[in-house]
């Protein structure tokens, strides 16, 4: 196998809707960016962000549980949210309305993009 690389990965998890909050505290402890959760039949798809792939397979190794670490590149979702708002100008600042779809793991991701606005908001 491979050596685990620094990029961005995320947790594919598969669940018993019974221990999605359970497993989600897990998650957050353990140090998630995000986590979106995808309705499967009577289970549920967890997908945790991480900072790096290693870090996600440490979660992994630390919850005991099957999991799957897939990799990706944020760039391709930290501006997604984009295309999804209406952007509404109030007096000296700027106020958007995002409405992101929930197939992509971009709703926490986009957070960022979301605190770009905030800046703006708060700039002279």
């Amino acid at each position: 196998m491979g050596e685990l690389s620094r990029q961005e990965a995320r947790l594919r998890l598969v669940v018993n809707r019974d221990d999605v909050d359970r497993i989600s505290g897990e998650l957050w402890h353990l140090g998630t960016l995000g986590i979106e959760e995808q309705l499967d039949g009577d289970d549920v798809i967890l997908l945790a962000g991480f900072d790096s792939a290693v870090a996600a397979d440490e979660a992994a190794t630390q919850l005991g549980r099957f999991a799957i670490v897939e990799e990706f590149g944020s760039g391709d979702y930290l501006d997604t949210w984009r295309e999804f708002a209406t952007v509404y100008r109030k007096r000296h600042g700027l106020v958007t309305s995002p409405m992101a779809p929930s197939s992509f793991f971009g709703s926490t991701l986009g957070a960022h993009s979301a605190l770009e606005v905030i800046h703006l908001l708060n700039s002279p």
